[in-house]
């Protein structure tokens, strides 16, 4: 992304088996570890089809990145991640996000697969956007 621009991630939770996923983003990033461990655990799931849908498969995980388990227990149910999760809900609702991926862009635009005509027009789509939004 260029610099002028601020990218953050916002983990959704459009079921009941998205929240541990959600979750242990939060938890990485209180820990400060966000950007090490994100990709890794995103193959995990995702392509690796490991299951991390539980507090513990997930411990382990974090534990294989120096994570004491207790540690990452503290965190998983804590104020600070139920906050969390409580804020990025409503921005997602308030945003109307119904699927991932998706991409908000300046707080106006939300960019999916649908409305750009496949996953790979997403970041085209972004773009124009992006340079609109500057040329304001």
């Amino acid at each position: 992304m260029p610099s002028d621009v601020d990218f953050k991630f916002l983990p959704a939770v459009f079921g009941r088996g998205w929240l541990a996923h959600a979750k242990a983003f939060y938890v990485a990033d209180l820990l400060g570890m966000e950007d090490k461990i994100r990709a890794d655990l995103f193959n995990a799931i995702h392509v690796e089809r490991r299951n991390l849908n539980s507090e513990d498969a997930l411990a382990r995980f974090f534990a294989d990145y120096g994570v004491n388990e207790d540690d990452f227990r503290k965190q998983y149910d804590s104020f600070a991640v139920n906050s969390r999760l409580s804020q990025a809900d409503a921005k997602i609702r308030a945003y109307g996000a119904r699927g991932v991926p998706g991409i908000i862009v300046n707080g106006k635009y939300l960019v999916s697969a649908e409305s750009a005509n496949g996953n790979e027009n997403i970041f085209k789509v972004v773009d124009f956007l992006i340079e609109k939004e500057r040329q304001k």
